[in-house]
């Protein structure tokens, strides 16, 4: 009987587990639209990487900005997963977290190319004038935080829960019989 329910629990849990989707440590679903990005975005802009330290602060020198930078120069930490390189021009998207600036964990973020370009040409959004001067950003546009990554951990706690109540009823059945 044990051996039963444990193969019964077993089939339950690889079930389980084959049902979610594949993912990775600190993997990301696939990035939302531009539009979307930018609307959840305090900072948005296109410049080039000029100085990156330990900490994951990032310099930029500012070559397009859609929303939330003014002047030519701006400081951001990364998410710290994707570091900066200097000397390579990004596309950032970012917003108030812990009292600094920073990039989006999982977003549109990332080396300039043909498909960000195309992306950002797509919103039809015109970019904003920027000045020389060091940046200034109003930390009350902070976006809202993205609850959405526990959805697959639920619902694999939800299937296991479901088979474990599925065995117990079932033991609790088979012992009343041999009673």
């Amino acid at each position: 009987m044990k051996k039963i329910i444990a193969l019964i629990l077993m089939i339950g849990s690889c079930l389980t587990l084959a049902s979610l989707p594949s993912v990775q440590a600190l993997s990301c679903a696939e990035p939302e639209p531009a539009a979307e990005e930018l609307a959840r975005s305090s900072v948005a802009f296109m410049g080039q990487a000029i100085a990156a330290n330990k900490e994951g602060l990032t310099i930029f020198q500012v070559q397009t900005a859609w929303k939330g930078v003014a002047e030519s120069r701006i400081e951001i930490y990364d998410n710290g997963w994707d570091p900066y390189e200097p000397g390579q021009t990004y596309l950032v998207f970012g917003g108030e977290r812990e009292g600094k600036l920073r990039t989006h964990l999982c977003g549109r973020s990332g080396l300039w190319n043909a498909s960000r370009e195309l992306a950002m040409k797509d919103i039809a959004i015109q970019p904003i004038p920027i000045s020389s001067e060091a940046s200034r950003i109003d930390p009350s546009s902070s976006p809202p935080s993205n609850s959405n990554a526990l959805i697959p951990a639920l619902v694999a706690v939800a299937g296991l829960l479901a088979v474990s109540i599925v065995a117990i009823w079932l033991i609790r059945l088979r012992r009343r019989k041999h009673q």
